[in-house]
């Protein structure tokens, strides 16, 4: 009794505490951005490349204002054109911008990237493109001297880490074994492309990818047993445990610190320190203090989907794994085959659920395709390691790179011959109430096989299936309203004219293929509200809902200009064309009050393509005139519903 009151107690402690530091981090005052563009100065701290782009993290350290430099602490999130070879992380950077708080584009069900962005950290975002200039080396080592010591520690692990990265280009093996090397090894994301992602996601082994507890406990095993001896007296035990400590976190540091192996590092450091004076440790008691510490130091990473899938995983595991255990199997090999083969099946169903609804994929092949990569993964990551301490002696070296460059070989070709299966993936689209259904539905299963309790379970398994048969009938046959949606996808002005889920139609400018933006629209409102692919169509179209001439466009009794050149303003009328809706975008280079001669709008949208410049003068003619406007820039997608 004293001992469930005691529990009861910590509990509710630190559960106090985790609700306390959760209301100072989302009630702390946000210090406000200045208006307009600034010049600012900054060391970058992360890398993502794409398509010829780079998504930056900066940290920043001052801007120029009234002829003297301000010093500035914040994180944020800045666009620029250029690669990964042009900038690393470490570079300083002088840059002008205008610096706003996280914001989304506003499209139709879209991810709250913005929010993403303000639990990890960020601030501020900014799109820099071309007004930027990297730092003398003197003035970035200046500009570092200013971060706090965990930044600088951080900054200096993570260049170390594109330093031990760059030797990986000798390696001979082509840029998708170099990728998954470089991230299974080191965490090292920065070159991972979108093809190679989609890969391992669709055959069930993204999460090799993502270093977590497989890794450290492959390194953490493989240092154990180098240093058995070493563990049986207790001042040997000493120096066991500091090495194995200095190793597990200067591990997690030079990988980043992500959720997953932080969860991992804090669980074998504790391992080690419950087993100094050889006391036996409860994984579970482990598994809950890392969630503790973590939720504790940042209450947001609950929300985090890594922190999510790697909690669940691994609770799942340690709750399960002794009713594996107690089919006995004598021969070794097997008995390892057996518990690689039910833990990888326990994690996978267990996070299953998330995966489908924060991802929308669910892979068949997860189990062969996890036999056959766990092994892989020891290979590359033992013989990365030999790799780097026989650096001296290149004979014995370059025995390790063969054996790294094939391994990896082997991996993306036998993952690229699961993908050619049929049906190899599914894409599936559930909500939130249903995917909690499918973990009641998973536990009452559970339930079922453990504590054979069949007549309760058998009644809740029939009860929650027919609730998700109601709810997917409910959502299959849901049609869309009859609507006008003008997209915010950046530079490329995209409007979508939507009958019903069956027939719709897309605009976009002459040869501007679907971009990033447009693809994450498909993904999330398209697909899970059933929505067929639009038909696109051009300035000059016809169909039985929908004319266009010239860009203008007849749909439901509605008339839409679009200028994306500039034709029109060329042109002499009689009178102005009244239109209900006058769509500015890119390639329309004269005044708002030259389109106003040509056309008389119910409202003028501005497009999110234009530069800002021009957007705001067209915004300041709007308001000085009284006329009705919309930029999407500043407010987000515009979704227009047609009553008649």
């Amino acid at each position: 009794m004293n001992y469930g009151f005691s529990i009861a107690i910590i509990i509710i402690l630190f559960a106090s505490l985790g609700i306390a530091r959760s209301h100072i981090c989302i009630d702390k005052p946000q210090k406000p951005w200045p208006d307009g563009e600034r010049v600012w100065r900054g060391i970058i701290t992360d890398i993502t490349t794409h398509n010829g782009y780079s998504r930056s993290t900066i940290q920043l350290t001052s801007y120029h204002e009234d002829g003297k430099w301000h010093a500035e602490g914040r994180k944020t999130e800045c666009m620029l054109n250029t690669t990964h070879d042009d900038i690393k992380i470490g570079d300083g950077l002088i840059f002008i911008a205008h610096i706003r708080p996280p914001r989304n584009p506003g499209n139709p069900h879209e991810f709250d990237y913005a929010q993403w962005l303000i639990r990890k950290g960020f601030e501020g975002q900014a799109q820099i493109w071309e007004k930027w200039k990297k730092l003398h080396k003197t003035e970035t080592r200046k500009q570092i001297d200013h971060l706090s010591w965990f930044l600088r520690l951080k900054i200096h692990t993570l260049m170390y880490r594109d330093r031990l990265t760059a030797q990986f280009r000798v390696f001979p093996m082509g840029d998708a074994e170099m990728q998954v090397v470089s991230t299974m090894t080191l965490g090292n994301r920065q070159l991972l492309t979108q093809d190679v992602r989609n890969l391992y996601a669709h055959s069930g082994v993204a999460h090799v990818l993502a270093l977590s507890g497989l890794h450290l406990g492959i390194l953490f095993g493989f240092l154990s047993t180098l240093m058995q001896p070493l563990r049986r007296k207790k001042a040997d035990r000493t120096i066991y445990t500091l090495v194995c400590m200095a190793t597990i976190w200067s591990y997690t540091f030079l990988t980043g610190m992500s959720i997953s192996i932080l969860r991992a590092a804090l669980m074998y450091s504790l391992y080690v320190m419950v087993n100094f004076n050889r006391h036996e440790g409860t994984s579970l008691n482990q598994l809950c203090i890392a969630a503790l510490i973590i939720t504790l130091w940042n209450p947001q990473s609950v929300f985090d989907v890594g922190f999510q899938l790697s909690f669940l995983s691994v609770l799942t595991i340690l709750c399960l794994m002794p009713y594996v255990r107690q089919l006995k199997i004598h021969h070794k090999p097997l008995r390892i085959l057996y518990y690689m083969a039910m833990a990888s099946i326990i994690a996978q169903t267990a996070t299953a659920p998330l995966i489908i609804y924060y991802f929308h994929y669910v892979s068949f092949f997860f189990l062969p395709a996890n036999l056959i990569v766990i092994p892989c993964i020891y290979f590359i990551l033992i013989g990365t390691i030999f790799y780097f301490l026989f650096s001296p002696f290149h004979i014995v070296q370059s025995i390790f790179v063969q054996i790294i460059a094939h391994t990896a070989n082997f991996l993306n070709r036998f993952l690229l011959w699961i993908s050619h299966f049929p049906y190899h993936h599914i894409e599936l689209y559930p909500t939130l109430t249903e995917t909690l259904l499918i973990y009641v539905l998973l536990v009452a299963f559970f339930l079922l096989i453990i504590k054979h309790a069949v007549r309760y379970c058998l009644y809740v398994i029939v009860f929650v299936m027919g609730i998700l048969g109601v709810l997917h009938l409910i959502t299959s046959t849901k049609q869309e309203s009859t609507q006008i949606i003008f997209y915010n996808t950046g530079t490329k002005p995209t409007v979508h004219f939507l009958l019903n889920n069956k027939q719709s139609y897309l605009w976009t400018l002459p040869h501007d293929s679907a971009n990033f933006a447009l693809r994450n629209i498909s993904k999330n409102y398209w697909a899970p509200h059933h929505i067929l692919q639009p038909v696109q169509f051009s300035e000059h179209s016809s169909f039985p809902q929908l004319r266009c001439n010239e860009n203008i466009i007849l749909f439901r009794k509605r008339r839409i200009a679009i200028l994306s050149d500039d034709r029109w303003p060329k042109r002499e009328v009689p009178q102005a064309l009244p239109v209900d809706y006058l769509y500015l975008t890119k390639g329309y280079h004269h005044s708002l009050s030259d389109a106003l001669r040509i056309f008389h709008p119910k409202m003028v949208i501005i497009s999110a393509s234009l530069p800002d410049e021009i957007r705001k003068q067209m915004a300041t003619y709007c308001i000085t005139h009284q006329l009705s406007y919309y930029d999407i820039a500043e407010s987000g997608a515009l979704s227009l519903k047609l009553s008649d």
